[in-house]
């Protein structure tokens, strides 16, 4: 029988929809099913102490149960190397193989997709999501999780409230700490650390304009990570603002267990105000309330500003905007106007004189074309000189390398060389040793009588 293991590093949303779609991938094919759940982050400077999974849900009804195990919280890298290395298979979120491939043979499945697995010739998820909503109501909560939520749902009606959330706490630190990346992939991952800022995080008046479009909510729930930003937004709604901080300060809940809190509470408001952020989509998701996505930046200057205002000085602002020069294509709006002007505030940005300079030749040219082709051409030496350093690293280690090569072969020669003088101080040790115990004899044979 085969036995398929979800494994996810990331954030509490990510990991819980992997659970999910895991589970319900190992349903569909008949295979037993296990966890791997990470004691701990990939992101140090961003995660809670511990993720502990009993944290969430209750240990003796999960350990009794037959249809699902944890079956380590080895770090995802670490397991999924020795997976691998024994014959796993590793399922991502592309669709792959049909559900006949996966039955019968005994495999071991390494689930590390989010969103679910959708089969060859499969059509729809509709019975598939409706399968993992039921899975999850079946897992009991931990007690003083579920103590919380029946506290909350007590003094406040959820089902009449619209829930805010904003997603802070990863995404600044994420971008503040992208200087800190090291080794070859520093470039490729600090554009993907930046590109996930400019995706997930929406400057303070998009929500504002979010709520407004709502019509006239009862209640307003706020949930974020940024704790003195969520006092602001709340103090200017007081009127039908709920409060939820104080209830889960009384349970003394830990940090996962009081950001699960969160999307539990969230899940039984009607709608959900947020970013592209899977831990409220999660909360969506198991809730069926109806997810309400904020205009990110509508604007390609606020953007600009809010990176400007988050680093100031800091030393990796440059690589910041370095990366988001070479990724600029990959950012939303997916219009030619924004991402023109966004990759011309970038350079001015980075270069004070360049905006004077595509000034110039916008008003020679009179088209906005010439200055997107001189921006591009701007693009294109950042490029060519980042290459350049790259091959130049490169010419670098094979010298090394041949350097290496040659003192090992050097080493080489000198230790037979080495070996060839013992041996010859060996022979001449026994010469000598020879020629003396003959001259012993000679005098032996003189002396002693006859």
């Amino acid at each position: 029988m085969s036995i398929v293991i979800a494994s996810r590093s990331d954030r509490l949303g990510g990991r819980l929809r992997n659970l999910l779609s895991g589970w319900d991938f190992a349903k569909k094919i008949d295979a037993q099913f296990a966890v791997n759940w990470p004691g701990t982050g990939h992101a140090k400077f961003i995660e809670p102490d511990s993720y502990d999974f009993f944290d969430l849900f209750d240990e003796i009804s999960f350990r009794s149960r037959g249809d699902i195990s944890l079956c380590s919280t080895l770090p995802h890298e670490i397991f999924l190397k020795k997976r691998l290395r024994s014959g796993a298979i590793l399922i991502s979120d592309a669709p792959w193989e049909s559900i006949d491939y996966f039955k019968g043979a005994e495999k071991t499945i390494i689930y590390n997709a989010t969103d679910r697995y959708r089969f060859s010739g499969e059509e729809d998820g509709i019975n598939s999501i409706s399968h993992e909503r039921e899975l999850f109501q079946s897992l009991t909560l931990n007690d003083k999780v579920s103590d919380c939520l029946g506290e909350s749902q007590k003094k406040f009606p959820f089902s009449e409230a619209i829930s805010l959330h904003i997603r802070r706490g990863d995404v600044v630190p994420i971008l503040q700490n992208a200087g800190h990346a090291s080794g070859d992939w520093r470039f490729n991952r600090v554009a993907k650390w930046t590109i996930a800022f400019a995706d997930r995080y929406a400057p303070v008046q998009a929500y504002h304009a979010a709520i407004a479009d709502h019509p006239a909510p009862k209640y307003l729930c706020i949930f974020s990570d940024d704790k003195p930003l969520r006092d602001v937004i709340a103090d200017q709604y007081t009127d039908f603002f709920v409060d939820t901080e104080q209830t889960k300060k009384t349970a003394n809940l830990s940090a996962v267990q009081a950001a699960f809190s969160d999307i539990l509470m969230m899940s039984s408001t009607s709608s959900i105000i947020c970013t592209n952020s899977s831990f409220s989509l999660f909360a969506a998701f198991i809730g069926r309330a109806e997810a309400t996505p904020v205009m990110r930046y509508a604007d390609p200057e606020q953007l600009i500003h809010d990176i400007d205002e988050i680093l100031h000085d800091a030393p990796q602002k440059s690589l910041v905007i370095d990366s988001l020069i070479s990724a600029y294509d990959k950012l939303l709006p997916n219009s030619f106007q924004y991402k023109q002007k966004l990759l011309i505030l970038l350079l001015a940005l980075k270069h004070p004189d360049s905006m004077e300079i595509l000034r110039q030749i916008s008003c020679n040219a009179g088209g906005m074309q010439v200055e997107l082709e001189a921006a591009k051409a701007l693009v294109s030496a950042l490029r060519e000189k980042r290459a350049s350093a790259t091959n130049k690293v490169k010419i670098l280690r094979e010298t090394l390398d041949v350097e290496r090569e040659r003192t090992a072969k050097a080493l080489a020669s000198l230790e037979v060389e080495r070996m060839k003088s013992n041996q010859i101080l060996g022979e001449l040790e026994r010469e000598q040793g020879r020629r003396l115990t003959k001259r012993i004899e000679r005098v032996w044979r003189r002396v002693s009588p006859k």
